[in-house]
């Protein structure tokens, strides 16, 4: 049977399990065929090259952009062990071209220039090098905002581009997600790493925006949804505790909390904390569902008569 055989039959059967090991598979194989590379052009160990390459992908999940620059010197100062020199480092980042969903450019010019990188070159996550409009707009907020630079065992946390920060608001949504909503063990952390997937990555930033992201994230589960929406308020204030204290690609690594606290020193502008109560919660899937069709809350009674009453 054909490996594309394989993925449809799996598909079919919904073995979600099944996938996941796969995909795993394929990605440490693909891992292990991009260190190999990566030894061969810089002559480093497999240790080395395993430290510098984690390095890189926790500055591509947490940055998005980064010039060469600013990479090496945090680099030198949390992994001093490493006395990794300057072009040995340009020979890794010429190599890193176009692996593990990373790219190295020229500032400004998103076509990858792997032979030619310089110190002046800048490392760009795939889904920033693909597209000018979101590259601009990280470039001009970087501008403006000072880099957050962690210590060394938690910036290579963010290797792991499914790794959020643990903070109050996380937990508090969470709490949401098992009282109100009924979701229990892996659905809790899978619904909630939508929620931070979408706030992490968001081009826009507008209030209304990020809440209807998050809603929308719950787009395939209609039950949910209605049970989010019947405790609209308080699913929006967990909402907003996240948007205040999640690392956004676009602050440089901050939070907007700290961003706020340092506005006196640094200049930067940042808005107060917005009330995501006051937006409404829409649901496109909620409008089709037909007045007379079964509940999707569950109780066993039509829509007209239970979550749809009175619409």
């Amino acid at each position: 049977m054909h490996s594309y055989q394989k993925i449809e039959k799996w598909l079919q059967e919904d073995n979600g399990a099944v996938l996941r090991e796969e995909a795993r598979k394929l990605a440490e194989e693909e891992r292990r065929k991009n260190e190999g590379a990566l030894r061969d052009a810089t002559g480093m160990s497999a240790e080395d090259v395993g430290l510098l390459l984690r390095f890189a992908e926790a500055a591509g999940n947490l940055y998005g952009r980064i010039p060469l620059e600013d990479f090496y010197r945090i680099v030198r100062d949390l992994a001093p062990e490493l006395k990794i020199e300057q072009e040995t480092f340009l020979s890794f980042m010429r190599g890193l071209d176009g692996k593990q969903n990373l790219y190295v450019a020229e500032p400004g010019n998103l076509e990858t220039v792997p032979e030619k990188a310089t110190m002046d070159c800048e490392l760009l996550a795939q889904w920033v090098a693909w597209d000018y409009d979101t590259y601009d707009a990280i470039r001009e907020r970087h501008a403006k905002c000072p880099r957050y630079v962690p210590k060394r065992e938690e910036f290579l946390q963010y290797a792991d581009d499914s790794y959020y920060e643990d903070t109050p608001a996380k937990q508090t949504m969470r709490d949401f997600l098992t009282e109100q909503c009924g979701l229990r063990g892996e659905d809790i952390d899978k619904w909630l790493d939508q929620i931070l997937t979408g706030l992490h990555i968001a081009t826009d930033l507008t209030p209304e925006t990020l809440l209807q992201d998050a809603v929308n994230s719950y787009a395939m589960r209609p039950d949910l949804f209605l049970r989010i929406r019947a405790h609209s308020q308080e699913f929006a204030r967990c909402v907003g505790a996240l948007y205040e204290h999640l690392r956004f690609v676009y602050t440089n690594g901050h939070t907007l909390a700290e961003l706020r606290k340092m506005q006196d020193v640094t200049g930067i502008e940042v808005e107060p904390p917005v009330d995501f109560s006051e937006y409404e919660l829409v649901s496109e899937r909620e409008s089709k569902i037909g007045r007379n069709e079964p509940c999707p809350c569950g109780s066993g009674k039509k829509y007209k008569k239970c979550c749809g009453r009175g619409k």
